[in-house]
């Protein structure tokens, strides 16, 4: 950053009247000076998050992780911005609009934790739950037979801390069976937050902000926030923002789940634990994101904070990003377990639950095909599901199922 742009943020800082100036001209007018220097800056998405920092919707931890990782910009203009959003007016001018008061509570959030070989990430995920201004916390990790040397560190780190919870499957489970386990075996909270080992806080006052709005609004079934998605292989930073109100409807926000409503971060969501005993949480044979939310939706309303309130850490070895074919199968009968319990226990209409899962069916193949390894005998493997348990959508995807093999036939073809 040249020292033309560093006298330029100066003179903004000190002509500054903090109480008539604009966010959205302040933010606006750093973001010009900024983006007049570096040419990969993308404009709109900076101009948001200091936006977002001005409005309290992203913490100061949040404002410096994207200074740090988001920006391509040497590390003389990082250090020039970190000093410039320290300063007494920028602080003061954020202060002007946080106006939310947060009060302490005496319920205990249960954060479970399945882990597999990543024991430095897993301590980074660990360490950001402690990072959270509210306290009442027990950590329960669950380790499904890593080999790299968890068990050890987490003996080393947390053995004398009697927040930590650590247990080792006997044999390798998968993330749905551990994470079961989890709840059914340890799990003490009011709140449970069901948090993957790759991912990080980075909101320190997520957790109170997130057990305040369970306390103000009866009947919800989650609170979630908006988070990042960090791209740290070549440093891209996402920002995924549900925009959306502090309360929407169970059954709008079911009937329309990753359709017109973004699917939350399940990392990140704060559940309600009586809304998870209510819909048998138990009883499901392996606990994934999607259904968890589905479940949970059948019994109350979901809730949202307007914070980004985690990283979602991206690196190619994310479990979104490997289904096997029999995952995607048990996620359609747990979805077709939903809809029945949806019927029978919670008032929800027959002809739209149909509808609905018809809906999901088109959803969750579609997501498969597009983002897994699909080998021959796995269209095989769906289609004989599909005959047996969705019918009327047979024909469908027999007919794109071909054209995907034909598709990838020609591909190979012509490398020969």
């Amino acid at each position: 950053m040249s020292n033309k742009t560093n006298t330029k943020l100066d003179e903004l800082y000190y002509s500054l009247n903090i109480d008539n100036c604009s966010i959205k001209e302040t933010a606006k007018e750093i973001v010009d000076l900024i983006s007049s220097q570096f040419n990969d800056i993308q404009t709109n998405s900076l101009n948001d998050i200091i936006s977002r920092y001005f409005k309290s919707g992203l913490s100061k931890d949040g404002l410096d992780f994207y200074i740090e990782n988001g920006l391509i910009i040497d590390e003389k203009a990082k250090s020039f911005l970190n000093e410039f959003f320290n300063r007494k007016r920028i602080i003061a001018l954020r202060n002007k609009y946080d106006t939310i008061v947060l009060k302490d509570s005496n319920k205990l959030i249960s954060v479970i934790i399945a882990t597999y070989n990543r024991k430095e990430m897993l301590v980074q995920a660990v360490e950001s739950v402690f990072s959270q201004s509210y306290k009442n916390i027990e950590i329960i990790i669950v380790d499904d037979c890593s080999t790299d040397g968890t068990e050890q560190m987490v003996k080393d780190k947390y053995e004398n801390c009697s927040s930590v919870v650590y247990s080792k499957n006997d044999v390798n489970k998968g993330p749905g069976l551990t994470r079961l386990r989890a709840y059914k075996e340890f799990c003490n909270g009011n709140y449970v937050v069901f948090m993957d080992d790759d991912d990080y806080f980075i909101d320190k006052d997520y957790f109170l902000k997130a057990v305040n709005l369970h306390e103000k609004e009866e009947n919800l079934s989650f609170v979630a926030p908006s988070h990042f998605i960090y791209n740290y292989q070549n440093n891209k930073i996402k920002c995924i923002d549900l925009k959306c109100p502090k309360r929407i409807n169970n059954k709008e926000y079911f009937l329309n789940f990753n359709q017109k409503y973004i699917k939350p971060i399940a990392s990140a969501t704060m559940f309600n634990r009586k809304s998870l005993d209510n819909v048998k949480l138990e009883e499901m044979v392996i606990l994934n994101d999607t259904t968890l939310f589905l479940r949970a939706l059948l019994d109350g309303d979901a809730g949202f904070v307007d914070t980004i309130g985690l990283v979602y850490r991206l690196h190619g070895n994310n479990i979104t990003y490997n289904l096997t074919c029999d995952f995607i199968i048990e996620n359609l009968l747990e979805k077709i377990r939903v809809k029945e319990l949806g019927v029978k226990e919670f008032k929800f209409k027959a002809d739209e639950m149909n509808e609905w899962l018809t809906k999901q069916l088109n959803v969750t193949i579609s997501y498969y095909l597009k983002n897994s390894k699909v080998k021959l005998s796995d269209y095989v493997k769906l289609l004989s599901f599909l005959k047996t348990n969705f019918k009327t959508s047979y024909n469908h995807f027999k007919i794109i199922f071909i054209k995907s093999v034909i598709r990838k036939l020609l591909k190979k073809w012509k490398k020969l």
